[in-house]
């Protein structure tokens, strides 16, 4: 059995065809910046192209493999094509891609009464993932979206990645389980602090930094940045992302930790009246404090306090 033999078949939305030839075309987007009187420039990376894929396929009525290959199934394909259908499309050697068909070209020939060669010409869409992620909030929610993906994502290509591990017998599977386990746990505590950055802006920034750092040992498995994992790296980087777009967020917005002397013996909810202007943040002040008679404050205790955002 050859190597491409062992490659999944090519299908659009379900429909299987087999392939004459293909051609892949990714890329990287970039804009080169020029100066005047200075040589050379220099290169901005934009991020990676959509790629284009372009498939041969023979439409036979001969192929024990694909009963209903032809007519059947390439009119389900037309049909779908007309339609502007986005779906999964399965590039041998690349894996699923979403993708929609942008021309197909069918070829009727007197020397084979059998059928038809027939070329697509797909490119891959990810105007949903663009509009919903890209400019998304950096919310503790919004990370868990990105979470999810990633454990979406690695249990589609579960599989795979346990033969790899079985042949090479390295192990990396379970290490990489275990890693998101804890990416999972660590975004579960991210979003149980919320937006409480008053209360909780060092325990955030602490659970922020492991993520990062989880993202970037995940990120280090190096059978991962294979072709065919891209939309699992795609999820990873989401999230990684996130993290470091959220943590400097936290940075720029959270105020530092001040303190107030009480002035005279007080109570702790005219602590608070006195720091903030209301009792509302007396649960803050006992966090952040050691109090140990909160109706009776003693005149000249300082007590910390993030001022309100």
């Amino acid at each position: 059995m050859s190597a491409s033999d062992k490659l999944p078949p090519a299908s659009f939305a379900g429909i299987r065809y087999p392939l004459e030839s293909q051609k892949i075309r990714g890329g990287v987007r970039h804009h080169v910046h020029e100066y005047p009187h200075a040589a050379g420039g220099a290169p901005e990376k934009l991020g990676r192209s959509l790629y284009r894929v372009s498939q041969t396929a023979v439409f036979l009525d001969t192929f024990r493999r694909y009963p209903k290959l032809y007519p059947y199934d390439l009119d389900r394909l037309r049909v779908l094509f007309e339609a502007q259908k986005t779906d999964v499309l399965v590039v041998p050697g690349l894996g699923p891609v979403d993708a929609f068909c942008i021309s197909w070209e069918r070829d009727l020939s007197a020397h084979n009464r059998s059928g038809e060669r027939v070329t697509f010409e797909y490119i891959e869409d990810q105007s949903a993932d663009f509009v919903v992620e890209a400019f998304t909030d950096l919310s503790p929610r919004s990370m868990d979206t990105h979470a999810a993906k990633l454990a979406r994502e690695l249990a589609m290509v579960k599989a795979d990645l346990a033969a790899r591990d079985a042949r090479n017998n390295t192990g990396f599977l379970a290490k990489l389980q275990n890693t998101l386990n804890r990416i999972q746990d660590t975004v579960g505590r991210i979003a149980a602090v919320g937006d409480q950055v008053g209360m909780y802006g060092n325990l955030l920034e602490a659970e922020l930094a492991r993520l990062t750092n989880l993202c970037h040992t995940f990120d280090r498995v190096e059978v991962l940045h294979a072709p065919i994992y891209f939309r699992l790296l795609d999820a990873l980087h989401d999230l990684w992302a996130a993290s470091i777009g959220r943590t400097r967020d936290l940075l720029n917005t959270r105020g530092r930790l001040q303190t107030w002397t009480v002035p005279v013996t007080m109570a702790i909810q005219q602590a608070s009246v006195g720091i903030f202007g209301d009792a509302t943040h007396t649960g803050d002040l006992m966090t952040l404090n050691v109090i140990s008679d909160p109706f009776r404050i003693a005149a000249g205790t300082k007590l910390r306090y993030y001022p309100a955002t």
